[in-house]
């Protein structure tokens, strides 16, 4: 993948370097681990899991870690000029995970999203961009469609009345949503 020639290139330049890869959910925690020890040189004991029950082994030469551990260790791991790769890194613009990213230490960043700009809130303006910088790569899904990346596929929206208690309900759920979000 993309993210892990970044991570080789990081570390043919920068053979005592450090890498933090921060996910939001331990599933992709477990995913990252599987593709590094898979798809590179990495072994292993050259890698951290913090978070999903790991016990914590100390910083390493590459440390994963989910977002709501990271609030707490991102600080401690994350040196000067270490690479930082933020997986739907739109997650890490919400007021509380966005502690795992606002460290005052200058590092090399890559975030990757599949929908970056967030919705109910500027999160993506004011976190994001500061932290990991603007988008470099804008793959539309025409682009990828044409480049046999994805298949063809039909959307259809379908629109259905609802009764006043229905749309009573769908309001108040949808303010929850909001809400949440914005986390």
């Amino acid at each position: 993948s993309f993210a892990l020639m970044c991570l080789e290139e990081y570390f043919s330049r920068n053979k005592d370097g450090s890498v933090l890869i921060l996910v939001p959910s331990v599933a992709l925690l477990d995913q990252w681990y599987v593709d590094i020890i898979t798809d590179t040189s990495l072994k292993a004991e050259e890698i951290s899991v913090f978070g999903g029950g790991n016990k914590n082994s100390g910083k390493r030469k590459v440390n994963i870690s989910t977002l709501n551990t990271a609030r707490k260790i991102s600080r401690e791991i994350l040196s000067e000029n270490d690479l930082l790769i933020v997986d739907e890194c739109h997650k890490a613009a919400s007021k509380e995970n966005s502690k795992a990213i606002l460290s005052s230490k200058s590092y090399h960043s890559l975030g990757l999203s599949a929908t970056p700009e967030r919705q109910y809130d500027e999160g993506f303006e004011q976190i994001l961009i500061p932290r990991l910088g603007p988008i470099i790569i804008d793959y539309s899904y025409s682009k990828a469609k044409k480049d046999g990346v994805i298949c063809d596929f039909e959307l259809h929206n379908v629109r259905v009345r609802l009764t006043d208690e229905e749309q009573e309900k769908y309001e108040i759920l949808t303010k929850k949503i909001a809400a949440v979000l914005q986390n």
